[in-house]
C-alpha cells in the first residue's frame, strides 16, 4: 500500500528532519521483523520492505511511503509515535479528500479548520464545547 504524507503544513526546515526520522524508524522496524536478513533476494525485499518511495527534497510537500506491515491505521500510529517522540506540537490527521493520505498539522492549525482535538486522546470535535465536555470525561476516568 502506498500512503501519501502531506507535509505542506510542516515548516520547510523540519521536512527533511521529519523524513529522516521516518527513514530511521523504518530501517529499525525492518531489523525487528527480520527483513534485512532476506535482502540477498532483491525481489523479496523490494516487495516486503517498508520504505519511502517518493520524496524529492526539502521543498517537496508530498512524501510517499510504501507500507506493507499493515493498514493505514497502523501507519498512522507509526507516524503518531514519531511525532510524539520528536515533534510534540504536531499531529497527524487523515485527509478526507484523498484516499490513503495523511496530513501533518500543528495542533493550532487544526482549529483554524473548525476542528478541535482532545489533548488526551486525539479525538476530533466540531466545536470547542464538544471537546470540553469530552475532556472532562478523562478527568473522571
Amino acid at each position: 500500500m502506498n500512503i501519501k504524507l502531506n507535509l505542506s503544513f510542516l515548516p520547510i526546515e523540519l521536512r527533511s528532519s521529519f523524513i529522516g526520522n521516518i527513514k530511521t524508524e523504518l530501517s529499525s522496524q525492518d531489523d525487528l521483523i527480520g527483513i534485512t536478513e532476506t535482502k540477498s533476494n532483491s525481489m523479496f525485499s523490494d516487495r516486503n520492505e517498508n520504505r519511502i518511495v517518493g520524496f524529492a527534497d526539502d521543498i517537496d510537500k508530498l512524501c510517499t511511503v510504501q507500507w506493507v506491515s499493515g493498514s493505514l491505521k497502523d501507519f498512522k500510529f507509526f507516524i503518531e509515535n514519531i511525532l510524539r517522540n520528536n515533534y510534540g506540537e504536531y499531529m497527524v490527521a487523515e485527509d478526507i479528500e484523498s484516499a490513503d493520505t495523511l496530513t501533518i498539522l500543528k495542533q493550532g492549525d487544526v482549529e483554524q479548520f473548525g476542528m478541535y482535538v482532545c489533548s488526551h486522546c486525539g479525538t476530533f470535535f466540531k466545536s470547542i464545547e464538544e471537546r470540553t465536555v469530552h475532556e472532562r470525561i478523562h478527568y473522571f476516568m
